[in-house]
């Protein structure tokens, strides 16, 4: 039905044209052609919400309340934001249900398109647009979009990088945090793994892969990936965080780069050196001459290095067996031994040398590359008198027990031996015995533990009074010599037997004195200090004492005393000859394997003793028999006047 009420054509025309015009500036680039029409027939000022929009709502509702076919796809169609659809499709069709059946556009380019009312054939719907005795029904759901507002854009996924420190042991953490760029509702997810660069899983780090899951709203996640720690000195390394196979984000920073910072130090450079010996060669067979090489400091890799003999004046495969080949040292190693035989005879001939060469160090470098041999000669005329064996013996062959010794004080026809060694804990331990003369170089008596005053007690109280030291019986022992040189050493210790063949200690190249009992040469007149020594005056501090074992011009010093506890401790010097009658040197203290260890492996081997500096000693002597022994200890300083300690005047003198 076409209308010719010109003054409501003029309302809808002012009704269309301000619902043009809210909905414009939003929507201006895809519907200009349209809005421009109707802008050209519509000049009311109304919004298709208000009453006065004749177009949307019943002619006779004025509240705004009751909407028409036409208004209702225009408010549906905004709520689906599809305006664009909703303008094309409602000029289409005929929404009024008016028997003439034209377009809306007809009509609204006619300027006839007029409201509805209820009852007349349009179908009237309520603010929830639902229907209120619908007469014909709504137009059809529209749908399209001929200008689609693009979808918001998804959020981004970046992972960061991490640097840290590797630590000395177990694992430390590197925790990488994936961020999510913007808050969203859906729920987003994420797998990530890591993967080698320079860094190698199972040994630099362990190896993870998982998936992240963001809940709603929350834009932060960490991945934990453990370093595994060392101390071993190398480049940093690195390794990766790959992130992968987003859900309802995508990926701008995937890849996570995690540094593995070197925090151990370069190790210093370990140097090489070899030592020198000096030894009898036998009579017969072979004795072996055992070289030490000493690592300093130790290392943390495997150090090798070359090594063969050279003749001196000792004639390879005459005096000694050549020898040549490769010293390995395993990481923490402190040294090792090389063993060249020394061939026996009874040929009576000069001292002769030979030489140990090292080369060709791998994880080090040589500071002493050669080790001197004096091979002693040992066939000469026999000694005038009876024989003494006064000084420090060892373990033969020389060398393959170092770290305990046994000393000999040696007057008339009894030996007072000191044994230095350690006991079934590892501690220093010191035993003496007085033994007696039962036979043609044979000696015995029973073994002594002492406990006493601490080494620093002022006054020191001697033997046997109140707080003195005092002396348990632990067992026996009994010392046979073959010749001047060689022997052995059997005892029984806490029900312990052994027997241990033992030779003389020869500290340099320079040859032994020769020791005599009731010597011509008085021991104020000696200028050869080998001896054992006690506090002056003497029995004074009876308790303690220090053997000095001179050869050349050096004083090996074995002191024997007592720890803060009062248990027996031992302390060594290697004191070199400073002056004419003045040696100083560095005082040491040793643990090691227990004294009755099979094998008791020696210095410089893995289980071997172990030497610790303490402090420092020096020894001036004003003539053959008195002198001053001042030491400092952990600390502590001292000086104490010694002389030569007599128990069979008038006692022996070496030179």
């Amino acid at each position: 039905m076409i209308r010719s009420d010109r003054r409501y054509a003029r309302l809808s025309r002012l009704g269309a044209l301000f619902l043009v015009a809210l909905l414009q500036p939003v929507f201006a680039d895809a519907n200009s052609t349209i809005a421009s029409g109707w802008t050209s027939k519509y000049s009311a000022s109304a919004s298709y919400n208000n009453a006065g929009c004749a177009l949307c709502h019943e002619k006779s509702d004025t509240s705004g309340t009751r909407w028409n076919s036409y208004g209702r796809a225009l408010k549906q169609a905004l709520q689906s934001n599809l305006l664009n659809s909703a303008l094309t499709n409602i000029e289409s069709i005929n929404s009024d249900g008016d028997s003439g059946g034209a377009s809306n556009k007809t009509e609204i380019d006619a300027g006839t398109q007029p409201g509805w009312r209820a009852g007349s054939g349009n179908t009237i719907f309520d603010s929830t647009l639902a229907a209120v005795g619908p007469t014909v029904s709504p137009p059809a759901t529209i749908s399209g979009n001929v200008d689609p507002v693009p979808p918001p854009a998804l959020p981004t996924l970046s992972i960061g990088d991490v640097t840290g420190t590797e630590g000395n042991s177990g694992t430390t953490p590197f925790v990488f945090t994936v961020s999510l760029s913007a808050p969203t509702s859906a729920t987003v997810t994420v797998s990530f793994a890591t993967a080698n660069g320079t860094a190698t899983a199972g040994v630099d780090y362990v190896s993870t892969s998982s998936q992240l899951t963001f809940s709603p709203n929350e834009t932060s996640k960490t991945i934990s990936v453990l370093v595994i720690g060392n101390t071993t000195f190398e480049s940093d390394k690195t390794f990766t965080v790959n992130l992968s196979g987003p859900t309802h984000a995508t990926i701008a920073d995937g890849q996570g780069i995690g540094r593995i910072v070197n925090d151990d130090l370069a190790p210093t450079a370990a140097t090489l050196s070899i030592g020198d010996i000096s030894a009898p060669e036998g009579n017969s067979g072979t004795t072996a001459f055992v070289f030490t090489v000493t690592l300093a400091p130790a290392s943390t890799s495997t150090v090798t290095v070359d090594y063969a003999t050279a003749s001196g004046t000792a004639a390879e495969g005459v005096d000694f067996v050549p020898a040549f080949g490769t010293l390995t040292l395993p990481p923490g190693a402190p040294g090792g031994l090389i063993t060249v035989l020394v061939n026996g005879n009874t040929t009576v001939e000069a001292n002769r040398t030979f030489s140990v060469q090292l080369s060709n160090a791998v994880n080090a470098t040589i500071a002493d590359g050669q080790g001197i041999a004096t091979i002693i000669d040992d066939d000469g005329p026999p000694l005038e008198g009876p024989t003494n064996f006064q000084g420090l013996w060892w373990n033969s062959p020389a060398g393959s027990e170092s770290g305990w010794g046994i000393n000999f004080a040696h007057q008339a026809d009894v030996i007072f031996a000191s044994w230095f060694t350690y006991d079934l804990n590892g501690r220093g331990w010191w035993l003496v015995m007085s033994a007696f003369q039962g036979g043609p170089n044979q000696f015995s008596g029973d073994i002594i533990e002492a406990r006493g005053p601490p080494f620093n007690t002022v006054p020191f109280p001697p033997l046997n009074t109140p707080g003195g030291a005092t002396g348990a019986f632990v067992g026996s022992g009994l010392l046979t010599f073959s010749d001047e040189n060689n022997g052995t050493f059997a005892y029984t210790v806490n029900g312990i037997s052994q027997t241990k063949n033992i030779t003389r200690q020869i500290l340099g190249a320079a040859a032994p004195p020769v020791c005599v009992f009731n010597s011509v040469v008085g021991a104020a007149a000696a200028t050869n200090y080998q001896d054992i020594w006690w506090a002056a005056p003497a029995q004074s501090e009876d308790g303690w004492g220090i053997n000095l074992t001179h050869q050349g011009s050096t004083i090996f010093g074995t002191w024997f005393t007592y720890d803060s506890d009062r248990a027996p401790m031992w302390l060594v010097v290697t004191a070199l000859q400073t002056s004419s009658t003045i040696y100083a040197g560095d005082l040491y203290r040793t643990t090691g394997p227990p004294f009755n260890a099979v094998p008791f492996p020696p210095i410089g081997s893995p289980g071997g003793p172990t030497v610790t500096k303490v402090g420092t000693a020096t020894f001036a002597f004003g003539n053959g028999q008195t002198g001053t022994f001042a030491y400092t200890v952990n600390g502590v300083s001292q000086a104490k006047a010694i002389t030569r300690q007599v128990f069979r005047p008038p006692g022996t003198v070496c030179q």
